[in-house]
């Protein structure tokens, strides 16, 4: 049996888009809108640890230091990098990261300031084609970079995936029975160009399998 020192944390998920790598993240101090909360509050958040660890041989890579009052976001595979999304909360600033997989070395991909955010809610970093978005208030979904981007989309919505111009977010329906859809948006107009019953998984080796 290989032991795997996680730091205590006791839970580990694959990155999306690779079967090389998976990691364990923290959240002492909830997810990132939690966080924002909590310091907007007055309160001091516990940082996040998150973790790198690489399969078959199971070393732990842990690419950012944790910090008071920074919040670091879920990885994602993209052409040769794990990247993620870090705030903190203290310098005013958001950053997209990427992990190197073959030399370990971390970049800064991007950095703004954090007043640009609308809000932390769901703010983090996608895949294949690499963006950080989030969701303002009410309904509006928000791109960060590589551009800049706004539109309403239904409650219910959630992104998951860009490919190009293409953005795919999963709803939810209960009228009465329970479904699920999967829409496809332009991400220049926010436009619904696709919408089916059904979901849509980003398996490890990145092919798309629609299930419905």
């Amino acid at each position: 049996m290989k032991r795997i020192d996680t730091k205590g944390i006791q839970y580990l998920e694959a990155v999306e888009g690779t079967a090389e790598w998976y990691f364990a993240i923290s959240y002492l101090a909830g997810d990132m809108y939690e966080a924002e909360e909590l310091y907007q509050d007055g309160r001091e958040v516990e940082g996040t640890v998150l973790l790198l660890i690489h399969y078959p041989d199971g070393k732990v890579y842990q690419p950012v230091e944790c910090r008071k009052n920074q919040c670091l976001g879920r990885p994602v595979y993209s052409d040769g990098k794990l990247c993620f999304a870090g705030v903190d909360f203290y310098l005013a600033q958001v950053r997209v990261y990427g992990f190197d997989g073959k030399n370990h070395e971390l970049t800064v991909l991007h950095e703004m300031p954090l007043n640009e955010i609308e809000s932390c809610y769901n703010l983090m970093v996608h895949g294949r084609t690499l963006m950080l978005s989030g969701q303002g208030p009410g309904n509006d979904f928000e791109i960060y970079w590589p551009e800049r981007k706004s539109f309403n989309i239904q409650m219910s919505e959630s992104f998951f995936y860009r490919e190009g111009n293409r953005l795919y977010f999963s709803a939810w329906y209960e009228d009465p029975d329970y479904r699920e859809e999967l829409i496809v948006r332009d991400v220049e107009t926010g436009e619904i160009i696709e919408q089916t019953p059904g979901d849509m998984f980003i398996m490890p080796n990145g092919e798309k399998w629609y299930v419905g």
